[in-house]
């Protein structure tokens, strides 16, 4: 029994360190999208900076399909961790 207890605990961490990575990744994704918007009303058409738009809303959309890769992750973390406790 101690080492289930052990085990959903761990788990129970690590999701919850899961949870708090993916919300503060996704509060830094909306900054960099609201810089780049920042930016783009400032420069206009200019050249450079909507190339770095560019490039920085690809590397948003990457983020993006990592927190949803993340969230999978924690979400088969929680169901382990309850299948763990059921038994």
């Amino acid at each position: 029994m101690g080492k289930g207890n052990t085990e959903t605990n761990a788990l129970g961490t690590v999701a919850a360190a899961l949870e708090r990575y993916i919300s503060d990744m996704n509060m830094n994704m909306q900054k960099m999208k609201d810089a780049a918007r920042d930016c783009s009303d400032n420069m206009g058409s200019d050249k450079y900076s909507a190339n770095a738009i560019a490039d920085l809303e690809e590397c948003i959309k990457k983020l993006g399909q990592a927190m949803e890769d993340a969230e999978e992750i924690r979400r088969r973390i929680i169901e382990t961790k309850n299948t763990i406790e059921e038994d």
